[in-house]
């Protein structure tokens, strides 16, 4: 009995020692996903700051040629709320199908979204939802999915005729 009742309290004691590595390597890895998860918040936080807050346009087209973003500097520029932006063909919305000087936008269009790794930089006319046009040249960014396809191409532009400020040097 005494034999059978050291080796029932033996495998109680291995059983517990066994429970409180499960237990604390458990909360050793809850720990490291909260560590991570706040890590991950504070990037974020860091990206969208930076994103909201650039004086430049910041805008996601799919491959159709749909805007899926435009971030705050972007909608306020040509007059628009970005919920309204969403969703519709830049072609007849911020891009004119054809500009002032006579040409052909939508062309334009169709062969950055045919190819956009051949208009890495590129300039042409825009137009804000109360019809004024201005000049902004982009950079172009495709960005394709697992399998290299196409899934969106990443723009970010600068308004040409915006009066650049410098600081004075004292």
């Amino acid at each position: 009995l005494l034999d059978w009742l050291t080796g029932s309290v033996a495998m109680c004691l291995a059983i517990a020692l066994v429970v409180w590595a499960v237990v604390s390597s458990y909360d050793h890895e809850q720990e490291q996903l909260a560590r991570a998860a706040k890590g991950l918040a504070i990037g974020e936080e860091n990206y969208r700051s930076v994103v909201e807050n650039v004086m430049s346009i910041i805008l996601r087209l799919d491959a159709q040629g749909r805007i899926t973003f435009v971030n705050r500097f972007g909608a306020e520029l040509f007059g628009w709320r970005r919920e309204d932006l969403i969703g519709r063909e830049v072609v007849g919305c911020i891009v004119p199908p054809v500009s002032s000087k006579g040409e052909n936008l939508t062309e334009k269009m169709s062969e950055l979204l045919h190819d956009p790794a051949r208009f890495p930089l590129s300039e042409n006319e825009n137009v804000c939802r109360d019809g004024r046009r201005l000049w902004i040249t982009w950079t172009n960014q495709p960005v394709h999915d697992s399998e290299g396809r196409l899934k969106e191409i990443l723009c970010v532009g600068a308004d040409v005729d915006r009066k650049s400020t410098r600081l004075n040097s004292s």
